[in-house]
């Protein structure tokens, strides 16, 4: 629901189990005998509140549909996620992936970004839901990169992302993160839009080179995405689409390698 003001919006998404696509076969897609963790079907509903600030302050300020559509298939049971340690990079002002994952048993979750705002925004947006938001700087993890004083943020089993690279740098950055905070045997879950950005294949290079493999890349399924065009209201103006035909996004997941 709209406010009043002209500085933010406030919007509510609701979660609830009984809705959930019971008859979706995610074998293929995790690549998982078993489609589905049983305790997964009794999760218990939610709501997230999202106070969305208008200000300028760069596109983590922004709804942005690959998150959305991220958040939605966590939702749906696409990637495993019962008593994982899950990393966002990229979270923005709504962090809605992490907060997902946590309400689908995820034993501990860490958001993070590096702007300002977005951190201030993704702490009130996320309040309530067991999450910890805290600031990471990608650069820190090349030889060259600034060590700034900042929480120490370990590893995790799961890390998240959605469209979060735009250049080549950018490409480089988030590969030298995610490898820098994934755990041996983890996952990497990432939605994209339906044409790479520039920078994912200096991403996918880093990856490649660091000994870790595309394990997954499909389109997010019909049924996903309605569900998500329901709940998101993703064409209705509030959203900013990530690049391309939106119902065309891609779910990418990279594995690492056994050491």
């Amino acid at each position: 629901e709209e406010s009043d003001s002209t500085d933010y919006f406030d919007i509510s998404f609701d979660f609830k189990s009984l809705a959930r696509l019971q008859d979706l076969d995610l074998g293929d897609l995790i690549g998982q005998q078993d489609s589905r963790d049983p305790r997964d079907q009794a999760c218990s509903d939610f709501r997230i509140d999202l106070r969305i600030w208008m200000d300028n302050c760069g596109t983590g300020m922004s709804l942005w549909s690959c998150g959305l559509l991220l958040g939605e298939c966590i939702w749906q049971g696409v990637v495993p996620f019962r008593g994982k340690e899950v990393l966002e990079l990229g979270c923005g002002c709504g962090a809605v992936p992490a907060v997902v994952a946590k309400h689908m048993g995820a034993s501990s979750v860490t958001a993070t970004d590096f702007v300002t705002e977005a951190i201030e925004c993704a702490r009130e947006n996320t309040f309530g839901h067991d999450i910890e938001v805290s600031r990471l700087d990608w650069s820190v993890h090349t030889s060259g990169g600034r060590h700034l004083s900042m929480p120490e943020i370990g590893k995790a089993d799961v890390v998240l992302w959605s469209d979060a690279v735009y250049t080549e740098c950018g490409g480089y950055l988030l590969a030298s993160a995610v490898r820098a905070h994934l755990k041996d045997g983890g996952i990497v879950a990432a939605v994209v839009p339906n044409e790479d950005r520039t920078g994912m294949r200096q991403f996918q290079h880093i990856m490649t080179r660091g000994g870790f493999e595309r394990s997954l890349e499909v389109r997010i399924p019909p049924a996903v995405f309605e569900q998500a065009q329901r709940r998101f209201q993703i064409s209705k103006g509030l959203v900013s689409i990530s690049h391309g035909d939106v119902s065309q996004s891609r779910l990418i997941v990279w594995r690492a390698a056994e050491r």
